[in-house]
C-alpha cells in the first residue's frame, strides 16, 4: 500500500496531463474535466499499486489510457437511449400550421375543483350500485380507516369487513376504471 503523500505528490506533479488530454481531444474543460480527472486518479492508483506497470510504462502512458477509458465509459453511459431525451419547448406552436395553440395550452393541469367533481360523480355512481351499508364501509375505507377500525365502528368482525370489501371490489374497479 502506498502513502497518501506519495499519491498526492504524483497527482500534483502530473496534474497538467488532464488539461493536455482535454486539449488533444478537443474537449470542453467545463464539461469533461471531471471525467478525465477520474481516469487520471485511477492511473495514479494503478501506478502506485502495481510495480510491474512502473517498470514497463511511463506514467503519462497509463494516465492517457485511463483518461481515454474514462471518457469512453462516460460517452457510452450518456449515449443510452434513456439519457438522450428530446427537449421540446412548451411555448412553441403545437402544429406547424397553427401558431396560436402552444403545447402548454394542450397540457392539462390538475384542477382541484374538477378532481373533486369527478370524485363526487364516481361516489354517486358507486352509491347507485351498492347498498347504503356497503357504501358506508367503502367510504370509511376511502377516508383511511383500517379494517379493524371499521369493524369496531360497524360492530362487525374484521373478517366480515374484509369479505365485504373483497366482494365488492369488482364493482368499485368497474366504476373507477371501466
Amino acid at each position: 500500500m502506498y502513502k497518501r503523500k506519495e499519491r498526492d505528490a504524483l497527482a500534483e506533479e502530473y496534474h497538467d496531463l488532464i488539461y493536455s488530454f482535454l486539449r488533444q481531444k478537443h474537449l470542453n474543460e467545463a464539461e469533461y474535466y471531471d471525467v478525465a480527472a477520474l481516469g487520471f486518479l485511477e492511473a495514479v492508483d494503478d501506478y502506485l499499486l502495481k510495480p510491474e506497470l512502473r517498470r514497463e510504462y511511463d506514467f503519462r502512458e497509463i494516465a492517457y489510457k485511463r483518461m481515454k477509458n474514462s471518457l469512453y465509459k462516460n460517452l457510452v453511459h450518456n449515449g443510452r437511449p434513456k439519457r438522450r431525451g428530446c427537449s421540446v419547448s412548451l411555448n412553441a406552436p403545437a402544429y406547424a400550421d397553427n401558431e396560436r395553440i402552444t403545447r402548454q395550452d394542450m397540457v392539462s393541469v390538475p384542477d382541484s375543483v374538477m378532481l373533486d367533481f369527478q370524485t363526487e360523480l364516481l361516489l354517486q355512481e358507486l352509491a347507485e350500485r351498492l347498498s347504503p351499508g356497503v357504501m358506508e364501509v367503502i367510504l370509511m375505507k376511502i377516508n383511511g380507516y383500517r379494517n379493524k377500525d371499521i369493524a369496531r365502528e360497524k360492530k362487525m368482525t374484521v373478517k366480515a369487513v374484509t369479505d365485504l370489501l373483497n366482494g365488492n371490489r369488482d364493482i368499485v374497479l368497474a366504476v373507477c376504471y371501466g
